[in-house]
């Protein structure tokens, strides 16, 4: 019955204490997928209450997971902050260390140009020396993504780290490395 109150934002503390405390909280999660309409808000539950469950259902996990990332795609900057959070928390992790692994994983390139995404959308200059690899990556999605995003960083790091990516042999990454720097006032 609580799933069905997974849109009301008054209920959330209960539902995310009742994901803990269930021996077995699989169909209570996917419950709560199915029947939570409201978006950003359910997959931010949805997340809040995977972080409170043991052994939390991989496709509810990968769904959530998937629908977080489409709402840091989107243009709304007013929950960003709470996307990455939610993110983060899914695995027990801190923001800022959750997006570090996420970058250097070498067998996902997707998962790079996603995490380079969320550095981005955050604009904090912890994100710069993960950034600033990232702009040699193999995988041109992860270059491009990459320097867009440190062209949303206000830091002085980024102006020392993308003229060499306007060096690269890819007109892609130059031109993102171009608008980047010009959005840095360089």
């Amino acid at each position: 019955h609580l799933p069905a109150h997974a849109d009301d934002p008054s209920w959330r503390d209960t539902l995310i204490l009742s994901a803990a405390q269930l021996p077995d909280a699989r169909s209570f999660l996917e419950e709560i997928d199915r029947q939570g309409q409201a978006e950003p808000y359910k997959w931010l539950l949805l997340a809040a209450c995977i972080a409170e469950t043991p052994e939390p259902p991989q496709k509810v996990v990968d769904r959530a997971t998937n629908k977080l990332f489409e709402q840091l795609e989107a243009e709304k900057a007013d929950q960003w902050s709470d996307l990455a959070t939610a993110l983060a928390g899914m695995t027990c992790n801190q923001v800022k260390d959750y997006f570090t692994a996420l970058i250097r994983q070498r067998d996902d390139a997707e998962a790079r140009r996603r995490a380079a995404l969320a550095m981005g959308r955050l604009a904090e200059q912890w994100a710069v020396p993960s950034l600033g690899a990232a702009i040699s990556d193999e995988d041109p999605r992860v270059r491009q993504q990459a320097a867009w995003a440190l062209g949303n960083i206000p830091a002085r790091q980024v102006v020392r780290v993308l003229p060499r990516a306007l060096r690269s042999p890819y007109a892609g990454l130059r031109e993102a490395a171009a608008e980047a720097l010009a959005k840095q006032g360089q």
